[in-house]
Order: C-alpha cells, then sequence, then structure tokens
C-alpha cells in the first residue's frame, strides 16, 4: 500500500503543472488547406471566464484563427454565448486591414449574467455553415461548463429545448433537439470538422459538456444501469484498521499542491498595442515575447510589425518585471521612450517603443509606436 501510494503522489504531482493547450497551429494548418470556406466560431462569454483569464486566453486563439487561417473568399462568423447568444459578424474579408477590424470586435471580457447554453449557438452555427455552400469548419471556445440558466425564465426555457435538466448525455425529445442531432449528423458526413478550443469534441459533434459542481439536481437524475447486475459482495475492513498509507497519500498530495500552488512563478500580464488590434499576453518567467518579424501565428508568442520580416526585439518576464532585449544585426531603429534601443533595458507599463524602418540610403519608410499597459487595468 505504501509504494502504492508513493507511486499516487508521483503521478499527481507530475501533472501539477501540466496545461491543457490546444495546439492552434494544427487546427490553422486544417483549415489553410481548405478554401473557399465558412469558419464559425462560437465564443463563451458567461461569468465563469473569469476565471484564470479563460476569455482573454480565447480572445488570443480567436484572433490568431481569424488572422491567420482565411484565405480570400473564406467567410467568418462570430457567434457569443451565455443564457442566450449573438450573432457578433458574418463577413468574408479579404484584406489583412478587413480582418484586423473583426478581431477589434471580439469581446473584450465576459457578460453579466448566469447560465450556459452551448447547444442552442453550436446548433445555429451548423446552420448556417450548411447553407454556406462552402466547406464547414467550426471552433468551440468555452470552459466547458454547464450552467442551467434558472434565474432567467425565457432563457431557461430555451435550454430545456436541448437539455434534459440535471443530465448532459440524456437528450430530450423536442423538435430542435432532434434537428441539432441531424445537423451534428451532417457535419460529421461532411468535408469539414469541428474543433474544440478548452473543450473536447465528442465523435458525435458534440461538445463534451461538465457540470461545475455535483449538484443534489444533478446526483438525483443520474441514469440508472440499463440492466440488473447480480450484488457482490464486499469484504468488510477489520475494525482495527486504518488507512495510514492512504491518509499518508493524500496528505502528501495535498501539500504539494499548496507547494506547488506557493513557489509557480504567476505570469504578467501585458498589453502590446500598435497599428493593428491592441494583443494580450501572459508573460512567465520561461517566456520570450518577440517583437516584430513575422510573427508566432500558433503560438501566441510574437507581436507582428508591420514591414519587419526579422524580429526586432524581445520582452522577457521574471520576478515581478519585464526586461526589454535588443537583438543584433536588426535593420530597422529601434527606440524605447526616445532613446536608442543598444542594451538591456527595464520595460514598465506604459511605456512606449518606436520602430522606424529605413530603405537603402537610411530614409526613413515606415513608423510604427507600440505601447504596453497592463490589461487588467485597461478592461
Amino acid at each position: 500500500m505504501l509504494r502504492f501510494s508513493l507511486t499516487l503522489i508521483a503521478a499527481l504531482a507530475a501533472l501539477l503543472p501540466a496545461l491543457a493547450q490546444v495546439d492552434l497551429g494544427d487546427i490553422i494548418t486544417d483549415l489553410k488547406v481548405k478554401s473557399p470556406k465558412c469558419v464559425v466560431l462560437i465564443m463563451d462569454v458567461s461569468e465563469s471566464m473569469k476565471v484564470d483569464d479563460y476569455n482573454r486566453k480565447m480572445r488570443y486563439a480567436a484572433g490568431t484563427l481569424i488572422k491567420d487561417s482565411l484565405s480570400d473568399g473564406d467567410q467568418v462568423v462570430l457567434y457569443t454565448f451565455g443564457a442566450g447568444y449573438k450573432k457578433i459578424f458574418d463577413e468574408t474579408p479579404s484584406t489583412p486591414a478587413a480582418r484586423r477590424k473583426l478581431m477589434d470586435q471580439l469581446p473584450l471580457k465576459p457578460e453579466p449574467g448566469e447560465g450556459t447554453n452551448i447547444r442552442q449557438p453550436h446548433h445555429e452555427a451548423l446552420k448556417l455553415a450548411r447553407a454556406s455552400g462552402k466547406a464547414p469548419f467550426i471552433v468551440i471556445l468555452t470552459d466547458s461548463f454547464n450552467d442551467p440558466p434558472k434565474n432567467t425564465p425565457t432563457a431557461y426555457t430555451e435550454y430545456q429545448k436541448y437539455y434534459t435538466p440535471g443530465k448532459l448525455e440524456t437528450y430530450p425529445l423536442t423538435p430542435e433537439n432532434q434537428d441539432y442531432e441531424s445537423q451534428l449528423a451532417w457535419m460529421t458526413s461532411s468535408e469539414g470538422k469541428t474543433f474544440g478550443i478548452g473543450v473536447e469534441i465528442l465523435p458525435s459533434g458534440r461538445p463534451k459538456e461538465r457540470f461545475k459542481v455535483a449538484t443534489k439536481e444533478a446526483i438525483v437524475a443520474t441514469p440508472e444501469p440499463t440492466q440488473q447486475s447480480s450484488p457482490v459482495s464486499t469484504p468488510k475492513s477489520k475494525p482495527d484498521e486504518f488507512p495510514w498509507a492512504l491518509l499518508l497519500g493524500v496528505g502528501s498530495v495535498a501539500v504539494l499542491g499548496v507547494l506547488f500552488t506557493i513557489l509557480r512563478p504567476k505570469p504578467l500580464p501585458l498589453r502590446v498595442v500598435g497599428t493593428g488590434a491592441p494583443r494580450d499576453f501572459d508573460v512567465r518567467g520561461n517566456t520570450v515575447l518577440r517583437l516584430g518579424g513575422e510573427g508566432g501565428s500558433a503560438a501566441l508568442d510574437a507581436y507582428p510589425i508591420a514591414g519587419t520580416k526579422e524580429v526586432i526585439a524581445t520582452v522577457k518576464g521574471g520576478r515581478g518585471e519585464f526586461t526589454l532585449e535588443p537583438q543584433p544585426g536588426v535593420k530597422a531603429r529601434v527606440y524605447h521612450n526616445g532613446m536608442p534601443l543598444e542594451k538591456s533595458s527595464p520595460l514598465r507599463y506604459g511605456d512606449e517603443v518606436r520602430v522606424s524602418i529605413l530603405d537603402s540610403n537610411g530614409a526613413l519608410v515606415k513608423e510604427s509606436r507600440l505601447k504596453f499597459s497592463n490589461p487588467n487595468q485597461t478592461i
């Protein structure tokens, strides 16, 4: 038992720093090979998205998909949802500038209100993608939590068209849900695909939702076994047995969790504002944020600057502060708060970086200015 407990502790300790991240590069690769296509983004803006800056992370992902996965003639649609849903835009942008305008419409923060209904906007997205006549792709961006909107009667009525209260895998026999099933079957057989960011997509095409807590309603509504099984007798523990190994294992895992929470370096939030849409980053001690160049289209670790084909500077985080590092041999001139950037320099909220692009004769071709701020104070 003791050996088992130690193995359990090691396994859980290894899982603590793990981050369940979707590879946006793979999604972009899948999207780029199809054109013309219809890409429908379904973005969660419910209250639960405030946790762990989830809204900001989803905004990065949605913005990157708009910027890097579309070709001329591609249609992109954005739905946001909580207890209800809204269509924010339905456009066919043909230029980078047009795509940047769409990125500016991505929600900056969650909306007030209680409740979540993922399936209704997903149903609408399926119908829209099917009617487009283009290769259909849907991306669902959510924390996957399901909260019945009981405090909003109208929204709860809509919720019951797609959900059996207290259950997530038993579906109501309503016209809306039956058509939803039909659209899911069509999508599965089409040339398109449904992606989930923050949520698993089941083979049926449904998002795998979960309740935040095991409510009494959910427990009571747990489906009964489909067939009876023979009773199996379970040997009883001796009265004088005490599960020391289990207690040791649970206690050690709890201590590891506390230590991980205390010692894990916290990311520093940083908003970069230039000629395009603002972009937010979480800069950790081992993170390098690149300024200029083509940009890390999928990695979300770069802020591209028009006119530059090389990284002109980097931002590093650590010990509660940022450091701005120049890059040797760059052709552009870089200024930090008006002074030439020649060596490592502390970067603070409110600072400005100016980038001057010169031609072969030294004449100014283009100039870009970047401002740095704390997104937690500006949202």
